[in-house]
């Protein structure tokens, strides 16, 4: 899905905006697009730029500002970045991102020049409705986000992250979009009706990322696989129930 318009079109921000304002913007994707090589910082604090971010190929790993222990999600083609930083009070503290970004494998980033979607807000209702109903479902998801680091049992906690990572894991299996939390993961996939999701797993970015000990960790994944609902083998981890992991997250 790299075509610009059909990107747009797909787009939950920008499927608002009309035909017109579609051509306008796919007129530039190509001027406007940028190559990062895996790890390269695309959007954080300290930059200048007010700027939509689209994702057109490959995936960004998104971090809590100035703190990158703390994974906050993973974007992949078609989704977008930088709205809430685009009406930030000229000199405020970083600009007003309240995120950093960074490429997670080597990705395509086309951006729209944020003066151009501020024009969009001002002269089309629908498209500013979409853009408010954008922010909310970000705040929603960080509310949860929040949920999953505040969380006073480390199993729960754990429990949060696997069932969301489940969820990731298999919209992209199906060659979905997902706009949900997706981490760094290699799939393993094995056709058919076998397939089981997993993840390579980092105990210690996992403990820093859920905010609990190692230790607590530990005892929460060897709980899980007591149960039945992940299996784990050199240094990965399976979830082969993903159905207990939502019913435990209720």
């Amino acid at each position: 899905m790299n075509d610009p318009e059909e990107l747009l079109k797909r787009n939950s921000l920008f499927k608002a905006a009309n035909e017109e304002e579609i051509k306008k913007l796919a007129a530039g994707a190509v001027i406007n697009t940028t190559v990062f090589e895996t790890g390269a910082r695309i959007y954080d604090p300290d930059g200048p730029k007010k700027a939509v971010g689209i994702v057109r190929s490959g995936r960004v790993n998104v971090f809590r500002r100035s703190d990158e222990s703390v994974l906050l999600n993973t974007l992949g083609p078609g989704e977008v970045f930088g709205i809430a930083g685009l009406f930030a009070a000229e000199g405020e503290e970083g600009n007003g991102a309240v995120t950093e970004i960074v490429a997670a494998s080597n990705s395509e980033i086309w951006f729209i020049d944020g003066e151009t979607v501020r024009q969009m807000i001002r002269e089309n209702p629908d498209f500013a409705e979409s853009y408010i109903a954008y922010l909310s479902r970000k705040v929603r998801f960080l509310n949860r986000r929040i949920a999953d680091f505040t969380a006073a049992d480390a199993e729960m906690k754990t429990g949060r992250y696997l069932e969301q990572l489940c969820r990731g894991i298999c919209a992209d299996a199906h060659g979905a979009v997902s706009v949900s939390n997706q981490r760094e993961r290699d799939l393993n996939e094995d056709g058919g009706n076998d397939f089981v999701p997993s993840f390579k797993i980092n105990m210690s970015r996992l403990a820093r990322t859920l905010d609990i000990g190692r230790a607590s960790l530990y005892r929460a994944l060897d709980s899980l696989e007591s149960a039945g609902i992940i299996r784990r083998s050199e240094g990965r981890v399976e979830i082969i129930d993903c159905e207990a992991l939502k019913r435990m997250c209720r």
